[in-house]
């Protein structure tokens, strides 16, 4: 008889770790799945940028980094510890994917393919006839409302960390697998896309300064082809994992992001709305902040929300053990016993 079996029949429980430790694998399979999707990016990396002449420094000590953290996950995982290593799993995971991708998207960018912009503004006028400009400029018109819109759009490099620990100290460790799965998924496909449309966006394609736009507190708009051009034009070939930056502008990932994230704060009933508040703000300070064309913002919706329906029904046919069977809280209270954890997040 199983040990779950013997639960239900109402016999003693073995001790919950020694438990999860029985009947957990060495990973999910979603988590898996992920793995395969990165092992998948890096060997595409390597090989476009060999075709294409770069170079990526730092390989060794981000390589390091990775399998030090992983490996950490994995040992906490066979303990029993599942919250402790999905924690740490899915940090590697969430931070190997910016680097992966972004370092690809500039890879990808050498592609000699003329601006889009023109084409991109055009499909605005049709779709949604008003003046860019002025909504923008109303949108960030206000120094409450500007510097509320500014900050939301820097949101995406700290938001997806609170909601991968939020998930974790709650025990939603399957959404916090779909959520990074997604998340992966989301960005490959508009990396896929970002070479076939490349553009620069409202500002710069139509000669916008940045005094024009005094509530426009962050320049990323108008520092689009500063790492760009140099690569298209053939004059930048070394780049490393903390040179890449803002070059993709349809489909916009700010707005895709922006639809995952709030899936997945969405499952944390203390920061659900307050999560989804902060992710319609970015996605509306896409427009004025980010230069995006309407139709980006649509396009990065779209693309989210494929991916989001794909992966969420992918992972409820493979719901297991783990997704139930949560150790965060007692492992933290045993390895920092200073720490305030109520005794009723233990037992």
């Amino acid at each position: 008889m199983s040990d779950i079996d013997a639960i239900a029949l109402g016999a003693s429980a073995p001790k919950r770790s020694s438990l999860a430790a029985a009947r957990v694998p060495l990973l999910e399979p979603l988590s898996l799945a992920l793995w395969c999707v990165l092992a998948s990016a890096a060997v595409m990396l390597l090989a476009a940028a060999s075709l294409a002449g770069f170079r990526i420094l730092q390989i060794p000590l981000a390589a390091a980094y990775f399998c030090a953290l992983v490996a950490a996950g994995l040992v906490f995982r066979r303990r029993g510890r599942l919250g402790a290593g999905a924690l740490l799993e899915g940090l590697a995971q969430f931070t190997l994917t910016g680097i992966l991708f972004g370092l690809l998207a500039l890879v990808l960018a050498t592609t000699d393919l003329p601006y889009r912009d023109a084409e991109l503004a055009a499909i605005d006028q049709v779709l949604f006839p008003f003046d860019w400009l002025k909504v923008s400029a109303a949108i960030t018109g206000g120094r409450t409302a500007a510097l509320v819109l500014n900050i939301a759009y820097g949101a995406i490099g700290w938001m997806p960390f609170v909601l991968i620990f939020a998930l974790v100290a709650t025990g939603r460790l399957r959404r916090l697998r779909v959520f990074l799965l997604a998340w992966a998924l989301t960005l490959a496909a508009v990396i896929a896309i970002f070479p076939l449309v490349p553009a620069v966006g409202y500002y710069l394609h139509y000669g916008v300064p940045q005094s024009e736009m005094p509530g426009v507190y962050v320049p990323i708009a108008w520092r689009h082809l500063e790492l760009l051009q140099p690569i298209r034009d053939g004059l930048l070939r070394e780049i490393h994992f903390a040179s890449f930056s803002g070059v993709v502008t349809f489909p916009s990932f700010h707005a895709a992001a922006a639809v995952v994230l709030a899936w997945g704060f969405y499952g944390v009933p203390l920061l659900r709305w307050p999560g989804i508040a902060l992710n319609v703000l970015m996605l509306v300070s896409s427009m004025p902040v980010g230069a995006h064309y309407i139709i980006d913002l649509v396009a990065g919706m779209l693309i989210a929300a494929v991916v989001l329906f794909a992966v969420v029904r992918m992972g409820g046919k493979v719901r297991g053990p783990a997704d139930r069977d949560m150790e965060f809280w007692p492992w933290l209270k045993e390895a920092a016993p200073f720490l305030p954890v109520p005794d009723r997040f233990c037992r």
